[in-house]
């Protein structure tokens, strides 16, 4: 049994996971590299459209270019700061300091646990809990693409209806486009998505847009999976955190990212975000101790 995973990058940043299971993938690559990096740029691509469709036109190159990466029978892909974890732990999300020696520890896969995932149809991050999938998604986007994948796949793939307005009702949420499928899963997922999303790009302005809404659709076909009794492997995922910003750099973020105009205000507001919340927590834990 072969199984290939993907790490997505947008550049070439420490650290560099590669090894007999994971390899480095480049998306949105325009020049050549030495480090080893697959890129999606070569063979049928959509490599120039990544500020559209972010780590989608890495799964596309992998689609459209499977004999390249050795024709795994299980295929995955996770993230340059976001990977699956095989150890069993408290949480469904951990954040480790990028720094920290027990890194390893967490994101390294075994002989042993890839044979483990044979025993299984798919492999997914443990879901998210949310007030639905339709609540968070409009609280952070909106809900314009929302209405307009659902007539989209109205229209070409009606079969997927249901399945699609269970998951949005639902409370259970799979981010990140990280998963592990089956070769013949993967192909159908693809054959799925890309055909909803290219039609999707025809009614946005893809000059000033991104699509969040592929994570979306990964949750409705792992759904799928679901619903037709395929076993699945849910994994925790572990974040490889970025020393803190100081309040002056977050601020800064936040000014570019208003200024692009390329997210949702609350996503531009995020470095702030992250700043305050964890310091407020801090200083409950004190003040309850005292």
């Amino acid at each position: 049994m072969k199984v290939k995973i993907f790490s997505i990058y947008h550049k070439e940043i420490e650290p560099i996971i590669n090894n007999d299971y994971i390899s480095p993938l480049l998306v949105g690559a325009k020049i050549d590299n030495k480090s080893g990096f697959f890129q999606d740029n070569s063979g049928e691509n959509i490599s120039n459209k990544n500020s559209l469709y972010n780590e989608l036109t890495g799964i596309y190159w992998v689609f459209k270019n499977y004999e390249k990466i050795g024709n795994p029978d299980y295929i995955g892909f996770c993230h340059y700061r976001r990977y699956f974890s095989f150890l069993s732990l408290n949480k469904s999300y951990l954040e480790l300091d990028i720094s920290d020696a027990k890194v390893p520890l967490f994101i390294d896969i075994t002989d042993t646990e890839i044979k483990k995932i044979s025993n299984y149809d798919f492999v997914a991050p443990i879901p998210s809990l949310r007030k639905s999938v339709y609540w968070n998604y409009k609280m952070a986007h909106g809900t314009s693409d929302i209405i307009k994948v659902k007539d989209i796949i109205f229209k070409k793939h009606p079969e997927y209806m249901e399945l699609f307005e269970e998951y949005f009702s639902g409370k259970r949420s799979f981010y990140h486009n990280m998963f592990i499928f089956r070769k013949e899963d993967f192909f159908d997922y693809c054959t799925f998505i890309f055909d909803i999303l290219f039609e999707l790009e025809n009614h946005i302005d893809s000059s000033n847009s991104r699509m969040f809404i592929s994570e979306r659709l990964t949750g409705v076909y792992i759904k799928k999976l679901e619903q037709k009794g395929l076993n699945g492997l849910y994994l925790p995922t572990v974040f490889l955190s970025s020393p803190k910003k100081t309040y002056k750099e977050s601020i800064s973020e936040v000014k570019r990212n208003l200024k692009n105009k390329e997210i949702s205000f609350l996503y531009a507001l995020k470095p702030l975000i992250i700043f305050f919340i964890p310091r407020a927590i801090i200083r409950k834990k004190r003040e309850k101790r005292a």
